[in-house]
């Protein structure tokens, strides 16, 4: 398994509050299959939680990637984990139609309740064609994540693209990988409420995650 060592010089912290609050639709909906708890809930009421919501896919569409993933582990239960997960093969088991799917971008918008805490994301992972060939992404100096029942926090849209495609607007490149972080909370935004017929932020501050990276020199 290649293993890319990454030094983004993050910084010590990156306060992310996150909550979106509930989601209620007349829409029939997919099973949300892009957020993977595991672990257990330390007896947290869904009054202490707050939510997340980005993006995730492959950008250009590719038949050459099988899948990506990123990890939000909580510090406060070490036992529990959240994973963002987005497969390339609509025959995998946890396959969701896409929200946007053309020749020139798949991508999967998502958003989901978290126990209020600490987390932080240290690791990333790609598959290629072959699917048990895992190339995980560390984070030498992982991104801590402070979630909150105050504002909403936008964590970027995460996607595999080659390095030679060029991509318009603000962006993130990880050194020496497919891996790209771009900045587009108000697309997001929109694929999230025509894919649940309402968007769940309302009137919620939303804390952009990656543009405070980039401000702040973070990165």
């Amino acid at each position: 398994m290649a293993v890319w060592r990454l030094a983004l010089g993050l910084g010590a912290a990156i306060a992310m509050g996150m909550a979106l609050g509930g989601c209620a639709t007349g829409k029939t909906q997919e099973a949300e299959t892009v957020l993977i708890e595991h672990g257990v809930k330390s007896g947290v009421s869904i009054e202490r939680t707050g939510l997340l919501f980005g993006s995730i896919g492959f950008v250009p569409r590719s038949e050459t990637v099988s899948a990506l993933s990123f990890h939000l582990r909580s510090l406060d239960n070490p036992g529990y984990r959240v994973e963002v997960f987005a497969t390339n093969r609509a025959t995998h088991g946890r396959w969701r139609t896409p929200d946007i799917d053309s020749e020139s971008q798949r991508l999967w918008v998502f958003s989901g309740n978290l126990p209020v805490g600490r987390y932080e994301i240290a690791l990333a992972a790609v598959s290629f064609v072959d699917a048990r060939d895992i190339h995980w992404i560390n984070f030498k100096d992982p991104i801590p994540v402070d979630v909150t029942t105050d504002g909403a926090v936008y964590v970027g849209r995460w996607q595999i693209t080659p390095t030679d495609v060029a991509v318009v607007g603000t962006q993130l490149r990880v050194p020496g990988t497919p891996l790209l972080l771009r900045d587009s909370p108000d697309e997001d935004q929109a694929l999230l409420a025509r894919r649940l017929g309402i968007s769940p932020i309302g009137k919620r501050a939303i804390v952009d995650a990656l543009r405070d990276l980039m401000e702040q020199g973070r990165t």
